[in-house]
Order: structure tokens, then sequence, then C-alpha cells
């Protein structure tokens, strides 16, 4: 009997409903599945995730934009209040297979984001890349320019991902407030990200 077996770049599942079975190697069927990638965020985290857990998803309160871009639901840096002193945390999108371009066509990252940021505090869009050699992400690298000082209004932010056709990637929203804490603020949030080519 074969038993299905999906693989995606991260987890490895081999479903079978009677443990004692024996696995037929010679009958399983590898299915690489890659997540459709989305970034409205109305369905709530889905297939992102937060290092260090700053980012949250929902309606921001207190301080921040007024509303989110679209919906009722968006990505922000502590929904209901500044952002601490000190702290480092990364929205992380799911990993996915970036198109392939060529000629004069490009891969652009696009989204909304709103942002009030204190001196010396920023915003970095980052990719990491899959190596398939190794079977381990390369290190986060800087993509665009970084997102510093107060927005005042949602704005459209597009970062050229051209030199990653044909990889399989995650994207980043990268926050690190300096140590000092002199000043600190509401943080950066983002809203209808969208990866299209041109």
């Amino acid at each position: 009997m074969a038993l299905p077996l999906s693989i995606s770049a991260e987890t490895f599942v081999i479903p079978f409903s009677d443990i004692r079975q024996a696995i037929d190697t010679s009958e399983v069927t590898v299915v690489d599945i890659t997540p459709t990638f989305t970034g409205d965020f109305e369905a709530g985290w889905v297939d992102w995730s937060a290092d260090v857990g700053l980012w949250e998803v929902g309606t921001p309160s207190v301080v921040g934009p007024p509303s989110c871009f679209a919906g009722t639901q968006c990505a922000g840096t502590v929904l209901d209040g500044n952002y601490p002193a000190n702290t480092t945390s990364r929205l992380v999108g799911a990993s996915m297979q970036m198109p392939v371009v060529t000629g004069f066509d490009e891969i652009h990252m696009r989204f909304q984001n709103w942002f009030a940021y204190g001196s010396g505090d920023s915003g970095q869009v980052q990719v990491s890349v899959w190596d398939s050699g190794t079977l381990m992400r390369g290190a986060w690298v800087n993509e665009g320019s970084a997102v510093v000082n107060v927005s005042g209004a949602w704005t459209l932010k597009d970062v050229d991902l051209t030199a990653y056709s044909g990889e399989r990637v995650r994207i980043g929203l990268l926050h690190p407030a300096d140590p000092s804490g002199i000043t600190v603020s509401n943080g950066w949030y983002t809203d209808d990200v969208t990866i299209s080519v041109f």
C-alpha cells in the first residue's frame, strides 16, 4: 500500500492510520507544496509569523494609524501602544518560489505601510534564500531603503526583488529599535502585501 508523503521546505509529514504498518519506500511519492502568498491579513496570521513576537495582527488601537489600509486587519509592531526600546522583531512571510523573469521584466514587492519611528530606529525589508544544497536558509539580506522617521499616512512601499528570480525565498520585515531607548514611537504597520511581475 502506498502512503502519501507531503513535503515542504520546512516540514515532513507522513500520515498513516496503522503505526505498526511498515513503510515501503519504493511506493512513497514526494510532493512539493508551496503555500499561496497572502498579505492582506484579513484572515489573521495565515502563512505569516513573527520572530521575538513584537509584531501583531489585528486592528490598531490607541496609537498608530486610525485604521488598517484596507479591511479591518493589518500587521504592526504592538497594535495598542508604542514599541519598547532595545527590541528586534521580524515579521516573516511563508516560503515561496519566486517567478522566473527575463529581459526587462522585474519582480516587485509592494505593500502599504504606515510608520512612526523614534530617532535611531527603523524598519527594513529583508530576504532569505533557501539553499537546496545545504537544505538551509541563507542569512537575511536587506533590500530597498530603510523605513525611518514618520510617514503621517499609509504610503506605498515598492522593493525590487528581481535579483531573486527563480529562487525559493522568505520575505521579512525587520524592526530593530535602538538599545539607548532615548525615543520610541508607534512603530511600523503593513497591509496589502503583494509580489508581482512588471
